[in-house]
């Protein structure tokens, strides 16, 4: 499974980091997916003790706790990286992607929301749309907004793997979502089905 440091990499260059942050991420970065899990978590949290405004450090750290399956602690993860920037919209798009793969309606509507609210022009509007459409199982219109969004977007590497991903999911018509935001179906139950855990092999394997 690998964490999606092809987005953290995208990030940091479109956000202001300090001198010290930026030699944090760069000495992390290259060989965050080699890393012992126990090495990675201990350097993660070092380097947040020393730097606990970083929304980066804590984007890293949600991308861990999502392989490593600790659900609840990437979502809160996520939301600190929010809080400390709202306008991360890559941050935005993958706790909204999390919380349809975990089947976690409020939190889903909740980021989606917010994502619709930005310009129409950007490929994160399209792709929030398709996901919205893809948790209510209109396959037809979610490809259509997976792949417009895709047309506005080449610059991230690992999210266009990821939408394709979604696309090729959607496109097989063999593979019903068992658990679907829009019947309400409880959290735990999602967390068991198949199609969640395709879902999460697509978040994990981003960087791929």
């Amino acid at each position: 499974m690998g964490i999606n440091i092809t987005n953290l990499t995208f990030m940091t260059t479109s956000l202001q980091n300090s001198n010290s942050i930026e030699a944090i991420l760069n000495d992390l970065l290259p060989t965050f997916n080699h890393m012992h899990i126990d090495e990675r978590f201990t350097k993660l949290n070092q380097a947040i003790a020393s730097h606990p405004e970083s929304t980066e450090l804590y984007f890293l750290l949600a991308s861990h706790y999502v392989e490593t399956q600790e659900n609840d602690q990437a979502i809160s993860a996520f939301e600190r990286s929010l809080e400390l920037d709202p306008n991360n919209l890559i941050a935005r798009y993958q706790v909204t992607f999390l919380a349809l793969m975990l089947n976690h309606e409020a939190l889903f509507l909740t980021h989606s929301d917010i994502l619709l609210t930005i310009e129409k022009t950007s490929h994160f509007y399209d792709f929030t749309i398709g996901l919205r459409e893809f948790a209510a199982g209109n396959f037809k219109d979610a490809i259509t907004h997976f792949e417009h969004g895709l047309s506005l977007n080449s610059t991230n590497s690992s999210l266009r793997e990821n939408i394709k991903q979604l696309i090729e999911l959607a496109k097989d018509e063999e593979t019903p979502l068992a658990n679907n935001i829009v019947e309400n179906v409880e959290p735990d139950d999602a967390l068991n089905s198949s199609n969640n855990s395709i879902l999460l092999d697509i978040y994990n394997k981003q960087s791929h």
